[in-house]
């Protein structure tokens, strides 16, 4: 899976935990060979998360490229997934 170039913000708010939504992109389940690259990301809460619970085995789970333009957290969190995270810009 590759998620490229795209300008991704927050959309329609729910409960006071997610004003800005929840999650723009979350990998999880045991989730492999995905590569998240070029992307902007502007005015959002909570961006990414990598892993929820147990994952077993390797991931082969690519992060760089993106640009963080004021978005509040997440950039990404990392859980229990090996991410190989670089060349990210954070503002």
């Amino acid at each position: 899976i590759w998620m490229d170039h795209n300008d991704v913000f927050y959309g329609k708010h729910g409960s006071g935990d997610h004003d800005k939504g929840d999650g723009c992109f979350d990998i999880k389940d045991d989730s492999q060979y995905i590569t998240v690259s070029y992307n902007h990301y502007w005015d959002t809460g909570k961006t990414n998360m990598f892993g929820m619970k147990n994952e077993s085995g390797p991931n082969w789970i690519s992060y760089h490229h993106n640009w963080f333009d004021h978005s509040d957290s997440r950039h990404p969190r990392v859980r229990t997934m090996s991410v190989h995270a670089y060349n990210n810009y954070y503002e």
